[in-house]
């Protein structure tokens, strides 16, 4: 597993390069060769089969029904095997080059959150979970008073102050943890 990532992230470089280099069908083949070894990583990692990329397919799906990853990483797997040589040769190079930037951007994505979900973390819990956790169980939740930084929304879900996060915004991206309560990080800038 730890070779399949490491080897996403190679061609995940490389890619990029090539793209910077104007190299269009290097810089598609590093991308779909960067996609197929972070999906064999979530194959690997779920003990499911790869040697296929209709396996690798159905070892994304699988990771996606657990809700680890978002639905989006499909079709960025299959727009990244849709770049052929043909397709390259047809596109101006304006064109090409941002789609390539752009799904430079999108496997990049895929390498990050599969390597998350390796790393055994969990996308964070939105407001609405926590305060439906804090319901009364009926399935009919109190709405949520308007807040605007996370010292407010302790208030508002019952949990003490936290003193060095009070003056964050609900939607730090330092704050961005498994923990929607995250131990303190340098102050805002």
């Amino acid at each position: 597993m730890k070779r399949h990532r490491y080897t996403s992230r190679l061609y995940l470089d490389r890619s990029h390069r090539h793209i910077l280099n104007e190299r269009a069908d290097r810089a598609a083949d590093a991308l779909r060769r960067s996609a197929s070894h972070a999906a064999t990583a979530a194959a690997v990692n779920a003990g499911l089969r790869h040697s296929s990329r209709r396996q690798l397919m159905a070892a994304l799906y699988w990771v996606i029904r657990d809700g680890h990853l978002t639905n989006g990483h499909i079709q960025t797997f299959r727009q990244v095997h849709a770049l052929t040589p043909q397709w390259l040769d047809s596109v101006d190079p304006r064109r090409r080059r941002f789609a390539l930037l752009r799904m430079y951007r999108r496997v990049r994505r895929l390498v990050n959150d599969v390597e998350f979900v390796i790393d055994g973390h969990r996308n964070p819990p939105r407001v609405r979970d926590i305060v439906e956790r804090l319901g009364d169980g009926s399935g009919l939740v109190p709405p949520l008073p308007p807040v605007k930084n996370i010292g407010e929304l302790r208030v508002a879900v019952g949990l003490p102050p936290d003193p060095p996060h009070a003056g964050h915004p609900v939607n730090c991206l330092r704050c961005r943890t498994a923990d929607p309560f995250p131990p303190p990080h340098d102050p805002p800038t």
